[in-house]
Formats: C-alpha cells, sequence, structure tokens
C-alpha cells in the first residue's frame, strides 16, 4: 500500500536552512538548522498529541496498544476516514468514518488530511479534525505516523511531541523479534532476492539511521526498543514527564493560540 503525507507547507520563521541530499525534500522544506522556541507548560485541558515514527517491526504497534489497554480513559487514537464500504459486522460502530471517494477526494484537495494511504482498492486517511476530536476529549491522542508525515505535523496548530523508536544493536534487535506479533521472517522476497532474517534486520537499522539523518531535528524523545516491557515503560514514563514538566516548543506554536 502507499502512504501519502498531505497539510499545508511548513511555516517560514526566522530559520536558517541547511541543504539536504534527499530528493523528497524540495526547497522550502529543507533541514533547517534553528528555529526560534519558547518554554510551553503543560496545559490539563489541552493535552498534546503523543507521535511514534520508527521502521517497521520496531514494536510501534505494540506499544501503542499497551498504552491503549493500560488506561483508555487516558489514551485514544483518531478515528480514520475510508472508502472502504461498512461491512455487515461493522454497523457503523465507531471504528471508521466511512465516506465517498468523491468526499474523500474533496478532503484531500481541501489538505483536511495529516496523512493517507492506499490499500487495495480503498483509501484510508487520518484527518486533522480527527485528532482534534481525541484532544478536545482531554485524552491525549496517540498517532504513528510515516516519517514524511514528519514535516505536516510539526508545521500544524497540533504541538506534537514526536517520539523516534530506533532500534539497538543487531544481536538486541534478534532478541526483540521475540517479542512482536510480526516478527521478521526468513525468506521474504526483494525483487529477484530472498532475504534472510539478517539481511532484513540490517535493512532495519540502516533504514532507522536513514530516518534519523533526514527527520532527526523534528524528534523531541529518542527511545530504543530493545525490550518491549523496558521500552514501555519508558515511554509511558517520558508521557508522564512531559504532562507535569515546561517543554521547549517553538514559539510560531504558542503565538498561534
Amino acid at each position: 500500500h502507499r502512504i501519502c503525507a498531505c497539510g499545508k507547507k511548513e511555516h517560514k520563521n526566522k530559520r536558517k536552512k541547511k541543504s539536504t541530499n534527499s530528493d523528497s525534500l524540495d526547497e522550502c522544506e529543507q533541514i533547517l538548522s534553528y528555529e526560534e522556541m519558547t518554554r510551553y507548560y503543560p496545559q490539563p485541558n489541552r493535552k498534546r498529541p503523543v507521535v511514534m515514527v520508527g521502521p517497521s517491526n520496531i514494536g510501534c504497534n505494540e506499544l501503542q496498544q499497551r498504552l491503549l489497554a493500560s488506561d483508555p480513559d487516558r489514551f485514544s487514537t483518531p478515528v480514520p476516514h475510508t472508502t472502504c464500504p461498512t461491512r455487515s459486522n461493522e454497523l457503523q460502530d465507531g471504528s471508521y468514518n466511512h465516506i465517498s471517494s468523491e468526499e474523500f477526494n474533496m478532503m484531500i484537495q481541501q489538505n483536511q488530511f495529516l496523512e493517507f494511504g492506499y490499500h487495495k482498492k480503498y483509501i484510508y486517511g487520518t484527518s486533522f479534525d480527527a485528532v482534534k476530536d481525541v484532544i478536545a476529549q482531554g485524552q491525549i491522542c496517540l498517532l504513528k505516523i510515516q516519517p514524511e508525515t514528519l514535516k505536516v505535523i510539526r508545521a500544524s496548530d497540533l504541538m506534537p511531541y514526536i517520539i523516534f523508536v530506533c532500534p539497538p544493536n543487531l544481536e538486541k534487535l534478534w532478541r526483540l523479534q521475540d517479542q512482536l506479533k510480526a516478527p521478521v521472517v526468513n525468506g521474504v522476497r526483494k525483487g529477484k532476492e530472498v532475504l534472510t532474517v539478517d539481511d532484513q534486520l540490517r535493512s532495519i537499522i540502516d533504514h532507522s539511521r536513514e530516518i534519523e539523518e533526514l527527520y532527526g531535528h523534528f524528534f523531541d524523545f529518542v527511545l530504543v526498543n530493545s525490550d518491549l516491557d523496558q521500552a514501555y515503560r519508558e515511554l509511558l514514563m517520558e508521557i508522564n514527564r512531559i504532562e507535569i514538566e515546561p517543554q521547549w516548543v517553538p514559539t510560531a506554536w504558542v503565538n498561534s493560540k
């Protein structure tokens, strides 16, 4: 399936730009060497969304599910939109907002989606309003997004707290796979190649380095996941911390409030 990031371009503040070799970023979206920052004090009625990003098979799904299961009143995820018709056993239970292709395309044109993607013949997407609905209910909105969506969410008024979940060394990454619901397996094909587990784990580490090189300036916290239990404890501790301690955020976020 294919994932797309959308939304408005990044705000232009008093910033210097640094060149990047990535073809995915145009001149207006190059890595920024600095921006004006302000101390932000947590507001009980306005929880910052917690955004997890990282390579595949690193445990973002599992960590999010643990948070949701631990305290459903505190944590929630936005209700996604989809063009997939309602199935008979779903009965519009609120797990999706089912809309027509015409409605979905109109929302895309109006930059209403933080991120959307194509799976089989249907489109799925997370709207900015769906995230704001969770925040309005006084909950912490949990998001897992593609790295290229970071520049979109950070240029929005959502005030995200971005956590990069990255792999440990190869030996520990091997052990982590035993804790994941969808671990890396032998024999995966990539073109004409048949990849071993070692090949794929090295690819995860390489991809993690690429993400950090391109988007590391967006990260608020880096979580090395070598063990799910330990990573979950560290993640929860960090979420608890940002609810009581001030953080440095872009001045543009505070001025827009």
